[in-house]
């Protein structure tokens, strides 16, 4: 996991961080809630951006927040020749979420928009479609490590609860 960031208290509302974890590094919070979740769960942890010049797995997640940063990593890995065997991109904007699951760089080049949505992640929705969210991109995970079919791109509403 790659986050330079630290656990605020406007992140108590919106991602899975506990009042005890503030002013942690976001990255070693999460991982100490996977453990309490599942102890045989492994995770390395890196307190900096992905710089996409490695892969330590088959399946790169990654939840960003801007197609600019996207756009960064994808060009680096493009640049080292990694292409991760699955990359599941999740994305959220007022009331509207999406993944996308892409078995190769190009494929999930042609998911970047040159004009993303401005919608605002406010207090409306983010303090509960990111969980929505996570479930979403887990199941994703889940079938791709069964061997089960998966949607290659997941729109949902949250206001009008429907798969777009």
């Amino acid at each position: 996991m790659y986050d330079p960031d630290i656990v605020e208290a406007h992140n108590l509302s919106s991602q899975a961080y506990t009042e005890i974890q503030l002013s942690m590094k976001k990255a070693d919070s999460l991982k100490e809630l996977m453990n309490q979740i599942n102890y045989k769960v492994s995770a390395v942890c890196f307190d900096q951006k992905f710089d996409g010049k490695e892969c330590l797995g088959d399946i790169l997640i990654i939840a960003v927040d801007t197609m600019k940063e996207r756009k960064r990593i994808w060009k680096n890995l493009k640049e080292n020749l990694i292409e991760p065997k699955t990359i599941i991109d999740g994305r959220m904007g007022g009331p509207q979420l999406e993944v996308y699951t892409c078995k190769s760089l190009e494929e999930w080049e042609k998911t970047f928009v040159d004009n993303p949505s401005k919608d605002p992640c406010g207090a409306r929705y983010i303090c509960y479609i990111s969980m929505v969210i996570g479930a979403l991109i887990a199941n994703q995970v889940k079938r791709v490590l069964k061997g089960e079919q998966y949607k290659k791109s997941i729109l949902f509403n949250i206001d009008s609860l429907q798969l777009i």
